[in-house]
């Protein structure tokens, strides 16, 4: 049936439905965040606000699109809120109910076939067939939530599920067969007990029913309706809630002792009413004196108990006999089927939208998530400065730096060949001496050549080098090439845009160039090499047997030095001054100034390349090697960067939209409430024809199946036995 209540239904779920997937993402988005503590701590806030709002607005769209009635139970814990449910709604729901304590929202409403949905914070969503499966669900939920709070509580935080645990339960909806409830259209919501250890966030659960949640009913057993404590929070539920129904869970089977020691029917049994008269006068606060005086509090005495199995088993005689329990029924029909509570479901409806559109906008413009652009910007510069650094590193890797010092290596060149120059005379005296040394010894040409000159070549070779090691360390130090810095560059021919570079990047070649210099070890660069001389050449006196046998020169050689490869024979001063003085010690020297002569050349020529090959090895490894490294935290923070940037730009883009979003969502509630703020209660209810007359409409029914139907007032009952359940369903509007 269409109806102007209906039609209100479908622009208001028009105006509410794109809200919802944008804002569940963000609400998503900025949990990540907070669980990867990317966000700061001040956005705590806005992370459990769009969290809140997103469930508080579906649930809202939800309820207009399906025209629900929501009734909050309250109670402490065992209580009988349970059996309650059972007797309103006629059907078994107590073993998924009595959950283990909980701190979640319980949604009892009628379906076709038993489904059981747990909602996590994170909007993530678990479907079980069987109640036994999930309350082994829920029972490990609740240990890891404990452990969660327990560790936050330690941290000296205040828990928030949203931020410190998101995949902690929000809600549970239970939906059953259950006619009772379909033809009412009410939703039973089972609260978590009263004064359990965790009840974080109940404030927040109860308060988000202020607009859209028809009444409450407390229950309370009478072993505890005197008790303070119960009712110390209840002022609050008077504010939250126009009408609330204080039942009062009665054991009429309770017995008590009499003087004679026998047992006799309580007064919960006899005479229930006194028990409500003496809390009344004796216990009732002035908060709730005031409220029952204004009929915004009703109490009922009610055995829960006996009327659940009379509604469960349809046993008629013993459902006659629960009259407070048909006449706590009958009110809460009655007040469903009001026109007060259709006027409060659309006006609520539209309140409670518009405050959580407007709490929403404000957290868009909070500090913490205003601050997240600027971050952004921060970002951005940072991220710019990365890529430069990684293009310098990158062209510094690409330098040819072998070139870069091969000034350096032509240096050491014509030091080495200057060197060389100096020491030839030095050397040439040095071997003649060592000559000289050798005629007035017994010792042979192979002794000679390992014990004098061997060594002699060898110090050459290590003096070339170190004084090579002495003109590196002064080239590296500084001068001019080239019109090119080598100052403070260990030699390199650095250009200005290349030594800025290396500034900006903190690379010292000065001190890669000491590593380099502690890798010179002169001694091993000189050669320690065998040393033999050319004596094939060497001419020996002839004695007068030589000449009698007609010996040449080989044999000579021979007889005196031994063999030629390996001359070990010792000479004696005698033979050595008859057989090669002075004609054999001049060809000695001779060949001992070639050869040294030779070595020196070579060692001119090979030690700069060997000396310079080694320094500029050294200092291009630990250049390479800081540049890798560099490269290696420089491209890892770019990444670092660009994820955060990526996860901020995302995260803006969604509070841009969603403001914008909500700005629109804003202005289409304002013009619901401009149209429909005068509306009639028999108008909404009234099916819309042609041409129908204002005033010919009938209200419908939320009311209770079994429950005496509503007057408004009137001894008439009202006409129209239609629940809104029954009417024409909503069709969802799309927007462009």
């Amino acid at each position: 049936m269409k109806t102007l209540l209906s039609e209100f239904c479908g622009e208001f779920e028009a105006a509410i439905r794109p809200l919802l997937a944008p804002l569940e993402e963000l609400a998503a988005s900025l949990s990540r965040g907070a669980q990867e503590q990317s966000l700061p701590p001040a956005a705590r806030e806005p992370v459990s606000g769009f969290s809140e709002a997103s469930h508080q607005l579906g649930a809202l769209a939800e309820k207009v699109a399906e025209q629900q009635a929501y009734v909050l139970i309250f109670g402490p814990l065992k209580s009988g809120k349970s059996t309650l449910i059972n007797s309103i709604g006629a059907t078994y729901v107590s073993e998924v109910t009595a959950l283990p304590a909980y701190p979640c929202m319980v949604y009892v409403s009628h379906a076709e076939a038993l489904e059981y949905v747990v909602t996590r914070y994170d909007g993530t969503q678990q479907r079980f067939a069987s109640p036994a499966a999930m309350r082994m669900q829920v029972t490990r939920d609740h240990g890891e939530l404990a452990d969660r709070l327990r560790e936050v509580e330690r941290s000296g935080r205040e828990f928030d599920p949203a931020v410190d645990h998101p995949t902690a339960i929000r809600r549970i909806d239970v939906k059953v067969p259950a006619p009772e409830l379909e033809s009412s259209g009410a939703v039973l919501v089972d609260t978590p007990g009263l004064y359990s250890k965790m009840k974080f966030g109940y404030d927040r659960m109860t308060r988000e029913f202020r607009d859209s949640a028809a009444c409450a009913i407390f229950v309370v057993k009478t072993d505890n309706l005197f008790l303070e404590q119960v009712f110390a929070e209840f002022t609050e539920l008077l504010e939250l809630f126009s009408k609330i129904f204080l039942v009062v869970n009665l054991d009429t089977t309770k017995m008590d002792l009499k003087p004679d020691g026998s047992l006799a029917p309580s007064l919960e049994r006899e005479d229930p009413i006194r028990i409500v008269e003496a809390f009344e006068t004796l216990s009732m606060s002035d908060a709730l004196k005031r409220a029952v005086d204004e009929g915004r509090l009703k109490l009922y005495p009610v055995d829960l108990l006996r009327a659940a199995s009379a509604r469960l088993t349809g046993d008629d005689e013993l459902l006659a006999q629960q009259q407070d329990f048909s006449a706590f029924q009958s009110d809460l029909s009655n007040y469903l089927d009001s026109t007060d509570y259709l006027l409060a479901f659309l006006t609520d409806s539209l309140r409670h939208a518009d405050t959580l559109v407007r709490d929403s906008e404000r957290l868009c413009r909070h500090p913490a998530l205003r601050a997240l652009t600027d971050e952004l910007t921060q970002l951005r510069a940072q991220s710019g400065q990365a890529e430069q650094r990684l293009e310098r590193i990158e062209k510094l890797s690409q330098v040819d730096w072998t070139e870069r010092f091969s000034p350096l290596k032509e240096t050491l060149r014509v030091e080495a060949a200057g060197d060389a120059d100096r020491r030839r005379a030095t050397q040439a005296r040095e071997l003649e001496g060592s000559l000289a040394t050798w005629l007035r010894s017994d010792e042979s040409v192979q002794v000679f050549l390992d014990s004098r000159l061997r060594p002699s070549l060898h110090q050459l070779e290590v003096d070339l080098a170190t004084n090579l090691e002495r003109a590196l360390r002064d080239a590296v130090s500084g001068g001019e090439t080239g019109g090119e810095s080598r100052s403070g560059h260990g030699g390199a021919s650095v250009d200005e845009a290349t030594a800025r570079q290396l500034d900006e990047l903190g690379i010292d070649l000065g001190t890669l160039a000491g590593q380099g210099l502690i890798s010179i070890l002169p001694r091993a660069y000189a050669t320690d090499e065998k040393v033999r001389l050319d004596l094939t050449e060497l001419p020996v006196k002839k004695t007068l047997i030589d000449w009698l046998f007609f010996r040449g020169q080989p044999r000579l050689r021979k007889n005196l030095l031994g063999d030629e490869a390996r001359p070990t024979r010792p000479i004696t001063p005698y033979e050595k001054q008859k057989r090669l003085v002075p004609a054999g010690q001049e060809y000695l020297g001779g060949q001992l100034r070639l050869l040294s002569t030779a070595r020196a050349d070579r060692a001119a020529r090979e030690l700069p390349d060997r000396v310079f090959n080694e320094y500029v090895d050294v200092v291009q490894t630990a250049l390479t090697a800081q540049l890798a490294e560099q490269q290696q935290t420089a491209q890892g923070q770019l990444d670092e960067l660009r994820a955060r940037m990526n996860r901020l730009e995302d995260l803006c883009s969604r509070l841009q939209q969603m403001e914008a979003l909500l700005g629109s969502a804003g202005q289409q509630l304002e013009d619901l409430t401009e149209r429909y703020a005068e509306a009639d209660a028999f108008e909404l209810a009234a099916e819309l024809r042609p041409q129908e007359a204002p005033g010919e409409a009938t209200p419908g029914t939320h009311g209770l199946p079994g429950a005496a139907p509503a007057t408004n007032g009137s001894s008439e009952p009202q006409t129209d036995p239609e629940p809104y359940a029954d009417q024409e369903p909503v069709r969802e509007i799309e927007l462009d």
